[in-house]
């Protein structure tokens, strides 16, 4: 067994604990407490990072060597095999492959967890579960483990599988102290609530599906929002003022494009999975980069796509994200020949 694999993160990944009543209950299969019936926002929530890092006794002194402003994220990736024989399950080709670069990469054989997951309709599904890296640090690990340029090969399925979907998590804070104090957040409150705004824009929906290969749905939704309903939820303010009329804030859910109930990440979850590591890397920096704009962006501007691809397309950014560049500029859409109309 990989040293990367640990079987007790497997069991208790999806498991959160009540907090009225203690019970332990899969949140991929329960909404509330089967036992009580309270929601998850009432439990401890199970946390992305955490426990990605501890099932991989992660040494982050190991993979972060030079200083960079990239922000780190890791993302869950979900697949099944192509058939149901026990001797074709979609772990192996994972495990096989990172296994080989334990000597030549020191942190490879902990980049990642793999576990199973009761939501994945198909044969023998699986999850991949990396820790958080910069878009670069992925790709290197990413090439070397699959040189040919997809994850597991032609061993999985993922694309073709509308239950599979690709998670992206940016954590709240970086994840690394100094002098003992409190880590620094990667993401301010008023950041998190223009990014809500610029995904949940109706607006923006059509470029979004061009973006991420499939539009809201049961896993992950659309819903309006405003500025301000991030902090005013984390402050336990479920009211706000439009016109003088009170107006009440719907509580975060689980399932939405933006998912904000993990508590210490912030989880992307309308992505398409995809084995390509371009494609996979272009999803990073869709993320990454949608949320360095809209921290530039005034709470009173308009969040409107167009503006971000104008952004995108300057002479820096295309340099800095050249896979998210790449995948537009070649484009044959009307996406992409307005993002060609803007360098």
């Amino acid at each position: 067994m990989p040293d990367y694999y640990d079987e007790e993160a497997d069991d208790c990944y999806d498991d959160v604990e009540c907090s009225s009543c203690g019970h332990e209950y899969d949140s991929d299969e329960h909404s509330t407490c089967p036992e009580c019936g309270s929601s998850q926002r009432d439990g401890a929530a199970s946390t992305y990072s955490t426990n990605v890092l501890r099932a991989a006794s992660f040494d982050w002194s190991i993979a972060c060597r030079s200083n960079t402003d990239r922000i780190r994220m890791g993302y869950e990736l979900e697949m099944t095999a192509p058939t149901a024989r026990p001797s074709a399950a979609a772990r192996d080709p994972l495990n096989q492959a990172f296994t080989k670069l334990r000597d030549e990469m020191p942190f490879a054989n902990k980049y990642c967890i793999t576990k199973s997951d009761a939501s994945i309709q198909g044969p023998n599904p699986a999850e991949l579960c990396t820790i958080p890296l910069t878009v670069s640090e992925h790709s290197r690990v990413l090439y070397r483990a699959f040189p040919e340029g997809r994850i597991g090969g032609n061993r999985l399925r993922m694309w073709s599988n509308s239950s599979c979907g690709m998670h992206i998590h940016i954590g709240l804070y970086t994840g690394q102290t100094t002098m003992g104090r409190t880590p620094p957040r990667q993401a301010s409150a008023l950041s998190i609530g223009k990014l809500m705004v610029f995904i949940n824009e109706p607006r923006n929906e059509m470029f979004w599906v061009d973006m991420c290969g499939r539009g809201a749905n049961s896993y992950a939704s659309f819903r309006r929002t405003h500025v301000t309903d991030y902090s005013r939820i984390n402050k336990g303010t479920q009211h706000r003022t439009i016109h003088g009329r009170p107006h009440h804030i719907p509580n975060l859910q689980r399932y939405e494009a933006l998912n904000l109930t993990n508590g210490t990440t912030m989880e992307f979850r309308l992505p398409r999975p995809t084995a390509r590591i371009p494609s996979v890397l272009k999803n990073l920096e869709l993320f990454e980069s949608a949320l360095r704009w809209v921290k530039d962006r005034a709470a009173c501007d308009a969040f409107f796509y167009e503006d971000y691809l104008r952004w995108l397309a300057a002479p820096d950014r295309r340099k800095t994200y050249t896979y998210l560049h790449n995948w537009l500029f070649r484009k044959q859409t009307s996406l992409g020949t307005k993002y060609r109309s803007y360098i």
